[in-house]
Formats: structure tokens, C-alpha cells, sequence
């Protein structure tokens, strides 16, 4: 893309450099297509709106699947789960080992707990997309 005015050409998606006045501008540590992959699947996405809300490190597994249930269950548009089993079953064998291999959270399966890690960049991103879906 060429700015007529200066005639450079800017990098696609803006300078991707942090600026502290504008943390939306945070570079997000994935890829493109990770970033597509973290939000295309409804029930991760609402696990992601969860652990961004969250302050403690540590999550009981149990607390974060009724979150997940309690808030697929306000989003009109979406289909309610069929049994908190399903959604236990979902995360523990889907979601949570995924955004584990990309260092989002750890999860200790004979604890039950997760150690969510934090993000600023993510969690902006996250944001956005809550905003977008939910207003």
C-alpha cells in the first residue's frame, strides 16, 4: 500500500511497534494465522473472554468450566452447551492443551488447576474481539 502523500509504502496492519499511550498497539506475540485460529471457535474464544478478566494465577479447572457455561449460556446467538460435561470434556481435551502449546497458560490435569500466564498484547486483542462479538 503507497501513502500518496509521501509515497512510501506502509507495512500491512500499521507499524506494529509498541506505544504506551495506545496499548491496543502491543504486538501480539503470534502469528496471523495463530491469532485467527486463537478466536475461531466460539468456546475458546469465551474461555479467552474468562482468563483475561482473571487476576489470580492460579484457576480451579471446575470454576473456569461453569465461567465458560455460565457466559455461552448469556450470548443469545450462540448455541447453549449441551451439559457442563461436554464443555469439561472440550476444554480439557481441546482448548486448554492448545493455548497451552502456545504458552497462553499451563494447565496440571492431577491438579485440576490453571496457571493462566498473563498477556497485554492478547488480552488487547481479546478485548477487541469481546467488543466486536458481545457490543
Amino acid at each position: 500500500m503507497t501513502n500518496r502523500r509521501s509515497g512510501s509504502r506502509r507495512p500491512p496492519g500499521g507499524v506494529g511497534k509498541w506505544d504506551p499511550e495506545r496499548p491496543e498497539t502491543v504486538p501480539i506475540p503470534y502469528s496471523f494465522d495463530q491469532a485467527l485460529d486463537l478466536i475461531s471457535v466460539p468456546r475458546r474464544r469465551t474461555l479467552l473472554y474468562h482468563l483475561k478478566d482473571r487476576t489470580d494465577e492460579e484457576i480451579p479447572l471446575d470454576d473456569i468450566v461453569d465461567q465458560v457455561v455460565a457466559r455461552e449460556r448469556s450470548i443469545p446467538v450462540r448455541e447453549c452447551p449441551e451439559s457442563r460435561e461436554s464443555v469439561m470434556v472440550s476444554l480439557t481435551h481441546t482448548h486448554l492443551p492448545q493455548l497451552a502449546d502456545l504458552g497462553i497458560l499451563t494447565y496440571d490435569s492431577e491438579a485440576r488447576i490453571v496457571h493462566y500466564h498473563g498477556n497485554p498484547a492478547l488480552e488487547s486483542f481479546v478485548r477487541y474481539i469481546e467488543t466486536l462479538e458481545l457490543g
